[in-house]
This record gives C-alpha cells, structure tokens and sequence, in this order.
C-alpha cells in the first residue's frame, strides 16, 4: 500500500535533505518539495504566499497521480500554527488514493 509521509519540522532542520534520501533509498518514492515547486512559479518572491498556494495545488495533484501509480510521497513541509492544519487537503489526497497518511 502506497503511503503518504508528511515531515513536518522547523526551517533549516534537515526535512528537504531527509526527505530526498528517503526516496534515494526507496525506489518509486516522489520527494514533494513544495518549496521547489512554488520557486518555479513565476513572481514568487513578490508574492510568496500566493505562488505557495499555487504549488500546494500542483502539489496535491501530482502526490494523488504517483499514490494511484502504488508509489511513496514524501512531503517536507513546515506547518505552523498560522497555516492550516497539515494540509487536510494531502491527507483527503490519501485517502481518496487508498494511501495511508
């Protein structure tokens, strides 16, 4: 059963390099780093939170297609108490996959 593993952490503690050797020692597992992502979007260091939400969407899209495929997630990500709960919306992804979370 495929399972999506949510990091959550501290910035500069080591998730994004924990999260990549995770997948280099699991064959098949997407490292999900919504920081990566969201410095793809264009104008994202003018307005962070709004290429991060952008990202988080791309993000969960493509966390459900590789969990449909049988493969691991793995997503560093730092949630804090001004966001929203470990983004309930990758947990739903999960579920609706048939991946535990």
């Amino acid at each position: 059963m495929a399972r999506l593993i949510h990091l959550n952490g501290l910035s500069r503690t080591g998730k994004s390099t924990l999260a990549r050797r995770y997948a280099d020692e699991h064959p098949g597992t997407l490292a999900l780093d919504l920081d990566v992502l969201t410095g793809l979007i264009g104008g994202w260091k003018e307005n962070f939170f709004e290429a991060l939400e952008i990202a988080r969407g791309h993000g969960r899209d493509m966390a459900a297609r590789h969990l449909r495929d049988g493969h691991d997630v793995i997503l560093p990500q730092l949630v804090t108490v001004h966001d929203r709960d470990p983004d309930p919306a990758f947990e739903a992804v999960a579920v609706a996959t048939g991946a535990t979370y």
